[in-house]
């Protein structure tokens, strides 16, 4: 993805990046509900169930923070120019 953000522009560029970032979010959502359902039981060797909802929890809220940049009018206008 940085790849494509540092050599190439269009709007399909930002399309995937809309698509991946969205995709992301979801699955990192998905984790918190298996979590919340079926909490990880410390043993030793992974870490403990707060550890799990923080983690899974901040990169949920940075894959919403880039949704929403993508979606900001510079940030579009960047992508438009081909």
């Amino acid at each position: 993805m940085i790849y494509l953000v540092i050599s190439k522009k269009g709007i399909s560029i930002w399309g995937v990046l809309v698509a991946y970032n969205s995709i992301g979010a979801f699955d990192y959502l998905h984790g918190l509900m298996v979590q919340w359902t079926d909490p990880l039981v410390p043993n030793g060797i992974m870490g403990t169930p707060e550890l799990t909802f923080g983690s899974i929890g901040f990169s949920l809220l940075v894959q919403l923070g880039v949704i929403y940049l993508l979606f900001k009018k510079p940030v579009v206008d960047y992508f438009s120019i081909d």
